[in-house]
């Protein structure tokens, strides 16, 4: 059985809170949201590689990802290089 599915089905089986139920997490929309950023991060260019490149050039944070309705990914900190 798969973790969100045995998940789901303990937090409405055992008598959890109402309102750790709510706060939950859900497995199934984060595993989309995952594959939809990297999906995105693929479109842009960004591959593993590039980004572990990134990361260890970057004297900051490089990537800020919004989740305030629709997601949404910003970049920052190529200093005037293209992501490639």
């Amino acid at each position: 059985m798969k973790f969100a599915h045995s998940f789901s089905r303990v937090l409405q089986e055992e008598d959890f809170p109402a309102d750790w139920q709510a706060a939950a997490i859900r497995y199934r929309e984060l595993k989309k949201c995952i594959r939809k950023v990297q999906s995105e991060l693929l479109d842009l260019g960004l591959t593993v590689e590039v980004l572990k490149r990134l990361v260890e050039e970057a004297e900051g944070p490089i990537f800020r990802y919004m989740f305030d309705g629709l997601p949404s990914l910003s970049t920052s900190g190529f200093g005037g290089r293209s992501a490639d």
